[in-house]
């Protein structure tokens, strides 16, 4: 009788579960997905492209940038590429992709071309410079020189600028020829650097309640400091004995007598003594509907020389000066609107190729046409990572690991490759090949004549 009741309270159990369960489907009848807050849906533009095998692939050290340093771990000339393997730096066949030599143990991955030398550093700091066509050492400098360097041969000297210090090293030699310092530089420094009838030019950002930009000029022999200039840019151009430089105006420019007017100033010294010679005053006017604050802001008062040709960005408007021919009060001899996008902030890129101005945006570059102001792209079906430009080649490689090659002048992909890397250093050139970096990797391909 105990053991009936047991299994009798169970089945009674049971049921009840069953009819609670039943009788909840039997009223909602169905079961409902939860459904999304927000839902939002993107086109795609998937590009139709044809795919093509890089010409070799070469295994190399993995390092992109380098931890401290400025430049590439790659370079590229006389039909060779020189990157790092195992620490080693090896030159590579540009045609081939086959190994030609190797040099050293634990190298820095920096490395730099010039005039038949390959030049990098040590683990240790000191620099190196290699015949580029043996791999055979010519010279070990006595120098060493730690933190953030950038090495800028300029004809027949090294120069290596170091923050506030600027040495001077003689390439047939590796001798140390001087070191220049800059004291009152205390944070970052330029990473350019001018010579012109014996004077050494480079520009350095003072630090104190408010940073300004200094350019100083040195004597190439000896290292002694000629000048220094206060609230000068690094030069527009050096000619004819003069420094072209624009005036930093940051928060010391007088308050127009107009909101809407603007200038900008460029001074000429005298290259060899600093001495001031004149100014150039450019002036213009702000339309009262600009409408977009980054005209203003960030844009406006930007300059940059090509050629014969100063363009000035004036608010929404670009204006191509004469250089040679200055007038004071003098108007542009041509003028453009400036690209406009309500959802993006440009930033031109102050470089003219193939009668186009270039722009950037946060992960794309466009073009302007100066014929007719036509606006020109080069778009991806992914944000893009790295982007380079060779004669009529455009050169993209996405973060989706593929990189288009483009016609500059028709605008359309001509090809792909697939790299399977997000991430990317400047595509490479020699000859009528062109390298792309990835990590772990180059890929080289020959450039298709019609992008040549």
């Amino acid at each position: 009788m105990l053991l009936w009741n047991r299994g009798w309270k169970s089945r009674i159990a049971i049921m009840a579960a069953l009819t609670v369960t039943l009788g909840l489907f039997s009223i909602s009848g169905t079961v409902s997905a939860e459904k999304a807050v927000i839902s939002v849906k993107n086109g795609t533009n998937k590009l139709e492209v044809p795919v093509v095998k890089a010409a070799w692939t070469f295994a190399v050290d993995k390092t992109i940038t380098n931890s401290g340093l400025t430049q590439s771990q790659a370079a590229a000339e006389d039909g060779k590429v020189f990157a790092f393997t195992n620490k080693q730096l090896t030159a590579i066949n540009a045609v081939s992709g086959k190994k030609i030599w190797s040099y050293g143990t634990n190298l820095q991955p920096v490395v730099v071309y010039h005039q038949g030398l390959v030049i990098g550093m040590t683990q240790d700091s000191q620099i190196y410079a290699l015949n580029a066509k043996s791999g055979q050492k010519e010279w070990l400098s006595s120098v060493k020189v730690t933190g953030e360097v950038t090495l800028v041969p300029r004809n027949d000297t090294l120069y290596v600028l170091q923050d506030s210090k600027t040495h001077s090293i003689d390439l047939r030699s590796g001798k140390l020829l001087w070191t220049a310092n800059e004291p009152s530089s205390e944070g970052g420094s330029g990473t350019d650097i001018i010579e012109s009838d014996g004077v050494v030019i480079r520009s350095f950002v003072v630090q104190g309640a408010m940073s300004y930009i200094q350019t100083d000029g040195f004597d190439k022999q000896t290292g002694k400091k000629l000048w220094d200039i206060s609230h000068q840019e690094f030069p527009l151009a050096v000619k004819d004995g003069l420094v072209y430089s624009i005036y930093n105006d940051f928060m010391r420019e007088p308050i127009p007598d107009s909101l809407n007017g603007h200038q900008k100033t460029v001074n000429v010294f005298n290259v060899k003594t600093g001495e001031k010679k004149s100014e150039r005053i450019y002036k213009w006017k702000l339309p009262t509907n600009i409408g977009e604050p980054n005209l203003i802001s960030r844009i406006n008062g930007s300059m940059f020389l090509n050629d014969n040709d100063l363009y000035i960005f004036q608010g929404n408007i670009i204006g191509k000066y004469d250089f040679a021919n200055y007038k004071l009060e003098g108007k542009p001899v041509q003028k453009w609107i400036m690209p406009y996008d309500d959802y993006e902030v440009f930033w031109p890129l102050f470089k003219i190729h193939q009668g186009r101005m270039f722009f950037q945006s946060s992960s794309e570059m466009f073009g302007m046409k100066l014929k007719d102001s036509q606006k020109v792209s080069w778009n991806g079906d992914n944000p893009a990572a790295q982007i380079d430009v060779y004669g009529n080649g455009i050169y993209r490689g996405q973060t989706d690991g593929v990189f288009y090659a483009y016609n500059l002048s028709t605008t359309k992909p001509v090809f792909s490759i697939i790299t399977g890397s997000r991430n990317y250093g400047p595509t490479l050139k020699t000859g009528q090949m062109a390298i792309i970096q990835v990590e772990g990797k180059l890929m080289g391909f020959s450039i298709p004549t019609a992008l040549k």
